[in-house]
C-alpha cells in the first residue's frame, strides 16, 4: 500500500485501519446498491482509501453439437464487474475469462459439467491516496454495481448450449489513518464552526498548558495535503483558552478541514483531530436537510420552489416513502412508519427541470 510521504511523516502514532463491508450472493448477473460508511474523522487522519471487490464464481453448463462432423469446443467463462459511485472520479470496469477446458465432440454427443467454482477469490480494487475529502463524514457512501456472467466458447458458432451460474461478492472499504493525536488531558474541546458565508471560528482549550509551546493552526481540501494559516504561541495561564476566527478565499469555498499542529518546548510534535466545515453553498446539491440524524421527520429546504417528489430509501435500495411538495421551496416529512436505526437516503426530483439529486441521513 502507498501513502503519500507527507503524510507518513507526520504519523508518529502509527497507521491503523478500519474496513466495511458487505457480502451478496446472486446469479452472477445481477445489478446491486451498497451503502458503506464513510470515514469518521474523529479517529484520525485519513491517509488511504482502499475499495475492493472479491469475486467467486460457481458455473455449469451443458453443450451439445448439432454440427455433421467432429468439433473441438472450448468453453470458458467470461465475467465483468463494474461499479460506480459520486466518490470515484472515474467508474471501475475489469473483464476477465476463466478456461474450463476443451472438448472433441462428435455430432450431436454432449459435454455436461455439475456447478463448480470456476473463479474463485478473484479481486477487483483501488487504492486512493490523494483527495480523500469525499470519503470523510458521517454518512455513507453509495456504489452502485453491475456484474455480468457469460459463456465465451469456440471452436464452432453453432451448438445448442445451457449454463447456470451463481456467484458471491465481498465488496469492502478499507480506511488507513494516522492516529497520532493529542492525549485528551492535554488538549480538549477543539472546535471548528461556520460563523458565516466566509468565517470559520476555531476553539480549543488546553488544561496544564505548556510553556514554550506553539499551536500551528493548518487547513486542507484533500484531507492529506495540510497548509499552514498561523502558529499561536501558548498562553502564560495554566488552562490557556483560545479562539481564532479565520476567513476563507473563494478558492476554499468548499468542505475544508481544519488541524493544530502541536510543537512543545523539547521538539515533540503531535495533532490534534481534523474538524471539517462545509464552507459550499448550501444549496449548490440541490437541498439540504435536518435534523440529521433524524428520528421521526425531516426537514428538506429546495433550491428553489417547484414541484418536488421525495422518496426516502432504505440502506438496501428499498424505496420505504414516498412524499409530493406542490410549488414548494421546504416541507416537512413525517415518517409515516417506524424507521429502524440506520442510514437512509433523501432522493428529490425536479419535475420542472427533472433534476435528480440525493443525501444521506441518520435515523437514530
Amino acid at each position: 500500500m502507498v501513502f503519500a510521504a507527507s503524510a507518513l511523516a507526520q504519523c508518529t502514532g502509527g497507521l491503523q485501519s478500519i474496513t466495511y463491508d458487505t457480502i451478496v450472493s446472486s446469479s452472477g448477473n445481477d445489478p446491486h446498491t451498497f451503502l458503506l460508511n464513510q470515514f469518521d474523522p474523529n479517529l484520525g487522519t485519513l491517509t488511504d482509501v482502499k475499495i475492493s471487490s472479491v469475486v467467486s464464481v460457481n458455473y455449469g453448463f451443458s453443450l451439445t453439437n448439432i454440427n455433421k462432423k467432429p468439433i473441438d469446443f472450448t468453453v470458458a467463462v467470461g465475467r465483468r464487474d463494474d461499479f460506480q459511485s459520486s466518490v470515484l472520479s472515474t467508474p471501475y470496469s475489469n473483464t476477465i475469462n476463466a478456461s474450463i477446458g476443451t472438448f472433441y465432440l462428435d455430432p450431436n454427443q454432449t459435454v455436461t459439467r455439475p456447478l463448480a467454482t470456476v473463479i474463485n477469490r478473484y479481486t477487483n480494487s483501488i487504492d486512493i491516496t490523494t483527495n480523500v475529502v469525499n470519503y470523510i463524514g458521517e454518512g455513507a457512501i453509495q456504489f452502485d454495481y453491475a456484474s455480468r456472467t457469460y459463456a465465451n466458447n469456440s471452436g464452432s458458432p453453432t451448438y445448442q448450449y445451457s449454463a447456470t451460474a451463481n456467484d458471491t461478492i465481498h465488496f469492502s472499504i478499507t480506511y488507513s489513518y494516522c492516529s497520532n493525536f493529542v492525549l485528551a488531558n492535554d488538549i480538549t474541546q477543539f472546535f471548528a464552526k461556520k460563523e458565516s458565508a466566509d468565517m470559520v471560528q476555531l476553539t480549543w482549550n488546553a488544561i496544564r498548558d505548556l510553556p514554550g509551546r506553539t499551536y500551528e493552526i493548518q487547513w486542507t481540501k484533500n484531507g492529506t495535503q495540510f497548509n499552514k494559516i498561523e502558529t499561536l504561541p501558548s498562553s502564560d495561564n495554566i488552562n490557556g483558552n483560545y479562539t481564532y476566527q479565520y476567513e476563507i478565499n473563494n478558492n476554499q469555498r468548499s468542505l475544508l478541514g481544519f488541524r493544530l499542529k502541536i510543537q512543545d518546548a523539547s521538539g515533540a510534535i503531535s495533532f490534534s483531530p481534523v474538524k471539517w466545515v462545509d464552507m459550499k453553498e448550501n444549496l449548490s446539491s440541490g437541498f439540504f436537510l435536518f435534523p440529521n440524524p433524524s428520528d421521526q421527520f425531516i426537514n428538506i429546504v429546495f433550491n428553489k420552489s417547484a414541484h418536488w417528489q421525495v422518496d426516502i430509501i432504505s440502506s438496501n435500495g428499498m424505496i420505504v416513502q414516498h412524499n409530493d411538495f406542490n410549488q414548494c421551496s421546504s416541507g416537512e416529512v413525517l415518517f409515516t412508519r417506524h424507521l429502524s436505526s440506520g442510514v437512509y437516503f433523501a432522493r428529490i426530483y425536479d419535475a420542472d427541470s427533472q433534476n435528480r439529486y440525493s443525501r444521506p441521513f441518520v435515523v437514530k
